[in-house]
């Protein structure tokens, strides 16, 4: 465990072909695949981590060849390693298949699938794998993604394997209100062809679930996020005018009524008589 920690793969080989059990876990119930997998997709920050002795995926193929179980879930979040954050996905009951869908590493969720991962495996919070991937979480400059291109691939395989892309996470989030709030227009448009709901809506923000907010008991929908309405995790509330237009054409299309354009979250209303101003297209 603190061999794969510290990145000191070699020794860790040679602890398990002496007998050290590859499934071991600490009091976060973090095994060496999970942290070999987090370490594969380390997010941005200011405090140094060392280089690794082998590969890692050459080093997690190895624990995957003496027994490692994919499908032992983490109690805590991995360590901070920025001055600010640490994963802002809540890691409790990720696996390793969950930790490598948030970084689109597409290559090593077919190797963790082939070794027997169970993809529809959830997190405390009711995460998913496609959730994950989609941008729960994820903060700009900060989420290690291998690139946007693999990110669209992993929506793709990961629906593919039958997930669903309506599933919410104890906050209400789905996997669109998250993409929007990334700014992804092609995972937007793959995920409402593959059924997601446009005007399903979440169960607040930190901006709604106040009594003293002025917008106590707000409630937001996919272009709520893409117009840069709602805060979560760290992340701060960021405009996707692209994502947003989108969006916006696909509710007309479904014939959704479609909130205003340029917003902001002093001009939410939530008294009955002026609740979601509707655009007048």
């Amino acid at each position: 465990m603190t061999a794969t920690n510290n990145r000191h793969y070699g020794l860790a080989e040679y602890l398990i072909e002496h007998d050290a059990d590859v499934n071991k876990v600490n009091k976060e119930n973090w095994t060496p695949l999970y942290l070999a997998t987090d370490n594969r997709n380390i997010e941005g920050g200011d405090f140094p981590v060392p280089k690794p002795d082998i590969d890692h995926l050459e080093y997690i193929k190895f624990l995957l060849q003496h027994g490692a179980n994919p499908n032992i879930a983490a109690k805590d979040n991995t360590l901070t390693r920025t001055i600010f954050t640490m994963q802002w996905f809540q890691e409790a009951g990720a696996t390793p298949f969950i930790r490598a869908a948030q970084s689109s590493d597409l290559e090593l969720l077919k190797l963790l699938l082939a070794n027997g991962a169970d993809p529809m495996m959830k997190t405390d919070h009711g995460d998913t794998a496609l959730t994950a991937a989609s941008g729960m979480g994820w903060v700009d400059g900060v989420t290690y993604e291998h690139s946007p291109a693999a990110n669209v691939e992993t929506i793709k395989f990961l629906l593919g394997l039958g997930l669903d892309p309506n599933a919410a996470n104890g906050d209400g989030r789905t996997s669109l209100m998250v993409a929007a709030a990334k700014g992804r227009t092609e995972v937007i448009q793959i995920l409402v062809d593959h059924g997601a709901m446009l005007d399903t809506r979440d169960k607040g923000s930190r901006d709604t679930e106040t009594l003293v907010s002025v917008n106590a008991g707000h409630t937001w929908e996919a272009v709520d996020y893409a117009d840069g309405l709602v805060r979560f995790g760290v992340q701060s509330a960021v405009n996707r005018p692209e994502a947003a237009a989108l969006l916006r054409k696909l509710m007309i299309e479904r014939g959704l009524p479609v909130p205003p354009p340029n917003r902001t979250i002093d001009s939410i209303c939530i008294v009955e008589i002026c609740k979601e101003r509707i655009w007048d297209q």
